[in-house]
């Protein structure tokens, strides 16, 4: 009888400091996650980048063999363009893509663009294209860093140009990147929408545009000129307009 009191004292002093335990441990629990702050990145937009192929370098690519495809190099195989806004009937490779925001960020920044066959006769074109998922208007930014800018920098000239729902493109004039800070948003009333509408006249669940970026050597630059050219690192960025 005394040993089976012995162990009844022993299983509630057990209990009790299990008990404590617990209710201890918990208020820590509370009071540590009560203290917690967390930062949630929402995502607005997505961009992808693709190289155009252009055979002779005159900045029209070449026609493409699957129209409304491009070309994985990833994959090694060739891809459906999704939520299509017109028809593309130049071929273009993949190369990038990125989650872009609204406010900007370094997630803005895509990968850098090196040009390892530089002649003055020729142009170079590149395709973003801008995928909104914001349920609203936004504007598009786009420019180059000032602190990225190449001492032979003042050798080339570019141009962006939007691409219509024609297929059509719509330049802005070539701007020298002699510049201290190049932004390229000359185009009136560039921006995304927060729905588009897609080849067959249905409507899309999000907002599209595409933009071709196109980069060349002067016409005025006399001197030879290294064949490799890194682009200045350029941030693309989407901003809800001002009311």
């Amino acid at each position: 009888m005394k040993k089976l009191r012995i162990f009844s004292i022993i299983a509630l002093l057990v209990s009790v400091l299990a008990i404590v335990s617990i209710t201890f441990g918990w208020w820590v629990f509370t009071r540590t996650v009560g203290d917690m702050e967390f930062s949630i990145l929402q995502i607005e937009s997505q961009v992808f980048l693709y190289h155009a192929k252009d055979d002779n370098f005159n900045g029209v690519p070449e026609l493409a063999s699957n129209e409304n495809k491009y070309y994985n190099q990833v994959t090694k195989k060739y891809m459906t363009y999704s939520n299509s806004y017109y028809n593309e009937k130049y071929e273009f490779n993949y190369l990038d893509q990125r989650y872009s925001l609204v406010a900007d960020s370094e997630s803005n920044l895509l990968n850098q663009i090196v040009i390892d066959d530089v002649a003055p006769s020729k142009v170079y074109t590149y395709k973003f294209e801008i995928i909104n998922y914001a349920a609203c208007d936004n504007d598009v930014e786009f420019s180059f860093d000032s602190n990225s800018l190449p001492s032979n920098v003042s050798d080339f000239e570019v141009r962006l140009g939007y691409v219509n729902v024609n297929s059509s493109i719509t330049f802005t004039d070539w701007t020298s990147l002699s510049n201290s800070k190049v932004d390229l948003s000359p185009i009136d009333n560039m921006s995304v929408p927060a729905f588009s509408y897609g080849v067959n006249s249905e409507r899309l669940e999000v907002g599209r545009l595409d933009l071709w970026l196109q980069v060349r050597v002067k016409s005025s630059v006399e001197e030879e000129i290294p064949t490799t050219f890194t682009l200045p690192t350029y941030r693309l960025t989407l901003c809800i307009p001002e009311v």
